[in-house]
């Protein structure tokens, strides 16, 4: 099965530091932009419909070029300002205030070369800066190929560091596949089952780090605890509550990276499609124990399944999403529901004499495979009624948006 080409989107997220340029000039061209940016939003608040960018453009062009912007500029903030506006009256919220400086560029106030590792920005007039990238040349070379098309410059207060993130894209064409390969997150492995031409040719089981993670969130919170009034005004309390809650962090991101990465690479050696299970709207409808709900805000799996995601559509593999309801409980072999028997490998059993691993069970139910080897009142080969199309949805949209720093 052959897809069709697919535009993936990836974002560079890099320290930069000016060239010949002092630091101020481009803090002040960033609060310019952001000055201004808040003024446009607080003329289009008050307004009962967002207007369109024509609108926008005959009304505030010629204002906003008296001000020193060049035409683009002039573009990226009228189109930034109707989408902030618009998301937030689309979601309920108050009138939006700009923070942070930041600034939105387009490819024709900015260029790009990897080679050098270097950015030069358009300000103001004739103004240009020139900003070099704190970053590896061997992961800047990974975007050699791409095409940029725009830029955002951010000032981060808290760490006194300027960022810039740079977004590539480039069509990719969907590798032909002969089978799948089903994921099942839990909070302490993933579970993997491989499937072709109608038969089980691998099963895995990765560890997840949640509870290593988890381990530092609790001792972050056993020192507020026991610093119920002064943690809040001490800088060491405080560094040490950050420490922890850091590490956590640090750990799931780059075990997740790594995961993903090995996820994806069992897809392309099998040349075969991933299918996840939906997930939204998880943390909604768990509704538990303190101690459930501790974990379950740190199960980082919409952040696995989003990095699995945009790593498969670079390398072209397709990814299908199913429903999750009942993948764990519901027998693959007769459809009855399962007993939970539990221990080190966490049986489940059914009346028709199935038993296996949980989460191997689901990633089965997420195939339709029938498993007639494990159970002697099984059927032959797969539920489903065609084996090349699981139910779901093909991940294949126009722009898939990836994230990276």
């Amino acid at each position: 099965m052959r897809g069709d080409t697919t535009r993936v989107v990836k974002t560079l997220r890099v320290r930069v530091v000016p060239e010949g340029t002092p630091l101020v000039t481009v803090l002040e061209f960033l609060r310019h932009y952001t000055s201004w940016l808040q003024f446009v939003i607080d003329k289009l608040w008050g307004r009962k419909n967002v207007p369109s960018l024509a609108t926008l453009h005959n009304e505030f062009y010629d204002f906003l070029r008296s001000k020193n912007f060049r035409a683009h500029h002039v573009k990226e903030l009228l189109k930034l300002a109707k989408e902030i506006v618009k998301a937030t009256k689309k979601n309920g919220g108050s009138k939006p205030i700009i923070k942070s400086l930041f600034a939105r560029l387009d490819r024709y106030d900015t260029k790009v070369d990897l080679e050098r590792g270097v950015v030069r920005i358009a300000l103001w007039g004739r103004k240009y800066v020139t900003l070099r990238m704190l970053h590896r040349r061997s992961y800047l070379a990974r975007f050699r190929g791409w095409s940029y098309y725009n830029l955002v410059l951010k000032w981060d207060s808290r760490e006194r560091n300027l960022y810039a993130c740079i977004m590539f894209r480039r069509d990719v064409e969907m590798k032909k596949i002969s089978g799948f390969l089903a994921l099942d997150i839990n909070f302490d492995n993933v579970a993997v089952v491989i499937e072709k031409n109608q038969r089980i040719v691998a099963m895995k089981l990765f560890p997840m780090p949640l509870r290593k993670a988890l381990t530092h969130k609790i001792w972050a919170e056993r020192i507020q605890k026991r610093y119920p009034k002064i943690w809040r005004f001490s800088k060491n309390i405080l560094n040490a509550i950050r420490k922890h809650h850091r590490r956590a962090h640090e750990i799931l991101t780059q075990h997740l990276h790594r995961l993903a990465n090995r996820i994806v690479d069992l897809a392309e050696k099998y040349r075969v499609a991933i299918v996840m299970e939906e997930l939204t709207g998880l943390k909604n409808n768990c509704r538990r124990s303190r101690a459930f709900n501790t974990k379950l805000s740190m199960f980082a799996y919409r952040r696995l399944q989003e990095y699995i995601r945009y790593k498969a559509l670079e390398r072209g593999i397709p990814v299908i999403v199913r429903p999750a309801r009942g993948t764990s409980s519901k027998c693959p072999v007769c459809g009855g529901r399962l007993s939970y028997i539990g221990g080190k490998f966490r049986l489940v059993v059914c009346k028709c004499g199935y038993v296996g691993h949980r989460d191997i069970t689901a990633c089965l139910n997420l195939l339709g495979f029938q498993p007639r080897k494990m159970c002697p009142r099984a059927g032959r080969g797969r539920t489903g009624s065609n084996p090349m199309k699981p139910r779901g949805d093909v991940t294949q949209p126009n722009e898939a948006m990836t994230m990276q720093s």
